[in-house]
């Protein structure tokens, strides 16, 4: 139900993180980014709630574990920046146009699902295990990676008083820039969806931290990602039989369907597929990219940008401001590139 509503949202408002990145680095339009910042606002705001109210102990999730892995968070940050900005598109929004029946999105949505259940468990992840996860630092001993922790640290505030003072510092400051010069039209265009979509982060803590909670099935903390959930859809395909769905399989079949119905009831379902070969090439080689920058960073967009943040883990904030610099930076050198023949076609004419 949680990936239905996001995927029907998500398709019925174009809702894409990369499109924030780009429209602010090539366009000066930073619309979308403060949708963008209103989803991760609600998100925060909510999932702290979860937290100092003891409703769910986000402290057995990934983005809080004691192990702060700073190299993977940035390496693989920017590795999954750069294939965002050659697919064009983020992983959330490969799957919601996947459900549409754009061909480039599947075709994308598989190369990185495979690519990121490779850097999990496959080949490539001989090398992260080898050469990015000894870097992490084990930080058992002062408390973990929240902020509100290292602050305390610090500082010597209790963690339990700067965890509300944070959350509403950050979160408040979102949506005063949010907000800022925002017409009414464009709010509810674009703020509407960002609380819904942000209000489902929050849905997923708490399903899988408490409500959906079985002694006999045990399962991790967690919430919407959208990059090792889809490499483990596929295996879940490939070895139904054998196989038990979880969380992250049933959010990427909730999505899909929830972008099916949608462009159904729109009448925009379209089978769309690559304009040349220089495109297939770039698009393959982003979503490898992407499945495997995602797994490194334990996140994408999503699943670092408005989940992982919403915990005020460290870790996210440092992945999220990786993937951003690394998108940016190709948005920014395939702009000066394309400019740059544009200007040499001019003086031949």
């Amino acid at each position: 139900m949680i990936g239905l509503v996001i995927g029907s949202v998500g398709r019925a408002t174009r809702f894409c993180t990369f499109c924030a990145v780009r429209d602010v680095v090539k366009y000066g339009d930073a619309l979308r980014a403060q949708s963008w910042a209103m989803t991760i606002a609600v998100a925060l705001i909510g999932v702290q709630v979860l937290q100092i109210t003891e409703f769910v102990d986000l402290s057995e999730s990934i983005y809080l574990s004691d192990s702060f892995g700073w190299a993977g968070a940035i390496i693989g940050g920017l590795i999954f920046g750069v294939g965002m900005a050659l697919v064009g598109s983020c992983g959330f929004n490969l799957v919601i146009r996947s459900g549409a029946g754009d061909m480039k999105a599947i075709i994308a949505m598989l190369v990185m699902a495979l690519s990121a259940y490779m850097a999990a468990r496959g080949i490539t992840g001989l090398a992260r295990a080898v050469l990015i996860e000894p870097l992490a630092v084990d930080l058992s001993d002062t408390g973990g990676q929240g902020l509100p922790t290292i602050i305390g640290n610090l500082t010597g505030f209790d963690n339990t008083t700067l965890r509300p003072i944070i959350s509403v510092v950050l979160a408040g400051s979102l949506i005063i820039w949010a907000l800022q010069k925002t017409q009414v039209r464009h709010a509810i265009r674009f703020f509407a969806p960002a609380v819904a979509i942000g209000a489902m982060a929050v849905a997923g803590f708490a399903v899988t931290g408490n409500l959906g909670v079985d002694d006999f099935e045990p399962q991790a903390v967690q919430s919407v990602s959208y990059i090792m959930p889809t490499g483990n859809s596929v295996l879940y395909l490939l070895t139904f039989t054998g196989a038990t769905i979880n969380f992250g399989i049933a959010l990427i079949g909730g999505t899909l369907l929830g972008a099916f119905l949608v462009a159904a009831l729109k009448r925009d379902f379209a089978v769309q597929t690559f304009e040349s070969p220089e495109e297939t090439f770039r698009v393959l080689i982003g979503a490898f990219l992407m499945g495997l920058g995602g797994v490194i960073a334990l996140g994408c967009t999503f699943g670092q940008g408005i989940t992982g943040v919403a915990t005020l883990s460290a870790g996210s904030f440092l992945a999220t401001f990786a993937i951003i610099a690394g998108a940016g930076l190709t948005v920014l050198a395939s702009s000066t590139k394309l400019a740059g023949k544009t200007a040499d076609l001019s003086r031949q004419m």
